[in-house]
């Protein structure tokens, strides 16, 4: 008996009334088209499979257009950030050095308003004959 080297592999014997002659070993007209079927879908399976990676490979160069414009983009967004920064704290000194001179200003104008104060109260002081809440007349 033969040793088997694959399980698979092994001879078939045939019925004794089948004649190897009545056998039909060309295709029919049926395998034939359905071999040319087969070979047209792995035909149209390698098409579409060389079209996807031409589409995704022009898509790739697409992506990295895009990705150097939104870099430049970014770029871009940040120098006009840093630029509408600077106005903003310009804006904001002028306006602090603004209330500043304003502060400054008002202290003044209330200073001379109280002088102003202070001075007619004297002169009204001294006309009624009384400075500092003495009579004048006493103090000659």
């Amino acid at each position: 008996m033969a040793r088997r080297e694959n399980s698979i592999r092994f001879t078939v014997p045939l019925p004794f009334d089948i004649d190897l002659e009545q056998i039909a070993w060309k295709p029919t007209r049926e395998e034939i088209l359905l071999d040319s079927l087969a070979e047209m879908k792995r035909q149209w399976d390698a098409e579409e499979l060389a079209y996807y990676r031409r589409r995704c490979a022009e898509l790739a160069l697409e992506v990295e257009r895009c990705r150097v414009w939104l870099e430049r983009e970014r770029l871009w967004e940040e120098r006009l950030a840093a630029i509408q920064n600077y106005y903003l704290s310009e804006r904001e000194r002028e306006a602090q050095a603004g209330d500043k001179s304003r502060r400054e200003r008002c202290v003044r104008i209330s200073k001379e308003i109280n002088r102003a104060a202070a001075r007619a109260e004297r002169e009204e002081l001294i006309r009624r004959g009384m400075y500092r809440g003495r009579a004048w007349a006493n103090r000659i």
